[in-house]
């Protein structure tokens, strides 16, 4: 997502949400019961593949 067309929330519910901004719509949606504080960060790789 280098290129600027995504979009991610972190909130207090523990989710993460990715957004697509040419399609203006939630593409995804990230959240671990097992986790029971809120998300309060995000970071995208360079490559798009998961670090």
């Amino acid at each position: 997502y280098p290129s600027g067309d995504a979009f991610v929330s972190a909130s207090d519910d523990a989710t993460c949400r990715l957004f697509d901004l040419r399609a203006d719509r939630q593409v995804a949606i990230f959240k671990k019961e097992s986790i029971i504080f809120a998300c309060n960060a995000v970071d995208f790789s360079l490559s798009g593949k998961k670090k």
